[in-house]
């Protein structure tokens, strides 16, 4: 733990007037760069396909397997894969329970040691709702990577998991909303679209305030995207996630794959309580809209509605509901001091 080396006197703490008429004071405390660290000693098999135990990481259970695809495309390629055993490793973090929605996993792994060592960097990637996801191909074979006595070495770092909700929202508005999505625990959420300014909107209602137990204030905050697609070529029944820790989800707009554009000023966040009236959350985005009504083949369905993505960051459960947003302030000041020096 470290923190700033400085010291400061109760008296200056009136004088400088951080502190009220009562002498009190509000403290922050910050924790950045906060990762899990997974470590695993995986001794070959004659599969050349290696797997870690399981592990628990965001609310749910994990695990990394190491599997070999073998390329007979050319006779070159087949020496290779008689020269060198396995071939072309493809490295899975694998999910392992809570597959109602898919999550956003970002991560870090390091393979073998000395010379044959492999370092994916941070990866931001989705894992769908079957647990699966893309993935990395290494340059070394896994016997290479097993050098040392046979044993490859495994060196994880997990940094975040968001879960991702979808939901279908119609462009014309319903004068009585109804759920079409639900969070990480199950709650009842609202989103609507907006199209009567130049640039689309959407608003977000939370549905189940009634689930908020009495006297205590739920905090939320999300991260929200529209999902676009490029009509000229879409596959049928597939979707492939290429992500960036931007949070933007781009897609190749040549093979008509999917595109997430994140909304404006994200993420979003709010309070609430089982007694409150949720007026909804104004999430503004950069699409005009007139371009969903020229070009509705590129962000409606079949069903004439948006497909939008929420990335759920945080869930707190706070007890005393008369917590204020007021009292966000100080952290909002900060946030805005490191952001703009």
């Amino acid at each position: 733990m470290r923190g700033v080396g400085k010291w400061m006197l109760l008296s200056d703490i009136q004088t400088r007037k951080f502190g009220d008429e009562t002498g009190e004071f509000q403290l922050e405390l910050s924790l950045g760069n906060i990762m899990t660290v997974y470590e695993a000693d995986l001794q070959m098999t004659k599969t050349c396909k290696l797997e870690t135990t399981y592990f628990t990481f965001g609310s749910f259970d994990w695990n990394l397997s190491i599997v070999t695809q073998m390329y007979n495309t050319s006779p070159s390629n087949e020496m290779d894969s008689q020269r060198d055993g396995c071939q072309r490793p493809l490295v899975l973090l694998n999910r392992m329970t809570g597959f109602d929605n898919p999550c956003r996993v970002q991560y870090r792994c390091i393979l073998g040691e000395g010379k044959y060592r492999e370092d994916s960097g941070i990866l931001d990637q989705i894992s769908d709702v079957t647990g699966r996801i893309r993935g990395f191909q290494i340059r070394y074979s896994l016997n290479e990577l097993a050098k040392h006595h046979g044993v490859v070495r495994v060196y994880l770092e997990l940094h975040c998991c968001n879960t991702i909700s979808e939901a279908k929202v119609p462009v014309i508005r319903n004068p009585s909303p109804t759920i079409n999505c639900y969070d990480r625990n199950k709650q009842g959420w609202c989103i609507e679209a907006d199209l009567d300014s130049e640039h689309m909107r959407l608003k977000l209602f939370f549905m189940d305030l009634h689930s908020v137990p009495r006297n205590h204030l739920r905090y939320i905050s999300w991260i929200a995207y529209v999902v676009t697609r490029d009509p000229r070529n879409v596959p049928r029944n597939h979707l492939r996630y290429i992500s960036w820790i931007a949070y933007v989800v781009t897609r190749d707009p040549r093979n008509g794959i999917r595109e997430s554009i994140v909304v404006t000023n994200s993420p979003h966040g709010n309070y609430y309580i089982q007694d409150g009236m949720d007026m909804g959350t104004i999430m503004d985005t950069n699409i005009l809209s007139h371009q969903i009504k020229e070009s509705p083949k590129v962000y409606l369905e079949m069903e004439g509605q948006l497909t939008v993505h929420i990335e759920w960051c945080d869930s707190m459960m706070l007890f005393n509901h008369i917590y204020h947003k007021y009292d966000d302030i100080p952290r909002i000041h900060c946030q805005q001091m490191r952001s703009n020096p």
